[in-house]
């Protein structure tokens, strides 16, 4: 059995690149979920017109199901109006275009809006951890794919 030296440096500098990147996406997930509750803390609610909706397909756990991501249009206090994409994704039966719906929104940044029923850290920084745990499942597999090649094709 013989080591490659060129074979052997590369993996492991894929494997550190993968873990930093891994790294990244965790702090980058926790950043997302710290903003979340600072605006659910600042949140002010206000009814709005639910004006279409939009479904995008998800799997989570491997179980498929579809969001729906009402698109509101309200006024914030003291304002003009907004038209704005919530932020967090409702499960079937979804309100319609034309209800009228109760939302929080981020008072400095009214375009951060989400329906009032929804848990606000249901999504935050969910696809950011599933990254970094694919990320970092990669780079537990670097070296044992370098151990399975050193042993049995080296």
């Amino acid at each position: 059995m013989s080591v490659h030296t060129g074979a052997s440096i590369a993996l492991l500098v894929g494997t550190v690149v993968l873990l930093l990147g891994a790294a990244a996406m965790g702090l980058r997930g926790l950043r997302q979920r710290r903003t979340a509750v600072q605006v659910a803390d600042r949140a002010v609610t206000a009814a709005a017109e639910v004006v279409e909706l939009s479904a995008k397909d998800v799997s989570v756990a491997g179980d498929p199901t579809t969001l729906y991501y009402p698109v509101v249009r309200f006024t914030p206090e003291g304002g003009e109006a907004v038209e704005a994409e919530c932020l967090t994704g409702v499960e079937p039966p979804p309100p319609h275009a034309g209800d009228t719906v109760e939302v929080r929104y981020d008072p400095q940044s009214p375009g951060h809006v989400e329906l009032a029923g929804t848990d606000p850290l249901a999504s935050a920084g969910r696809s950011s951890f599933v990254v970094a745990r694919v990320l970092a499942t990669v780079a537990v597999g670097l070296p044992v794919a370098w151990l399975l090649l050193a042993l049995l094709v080296w």
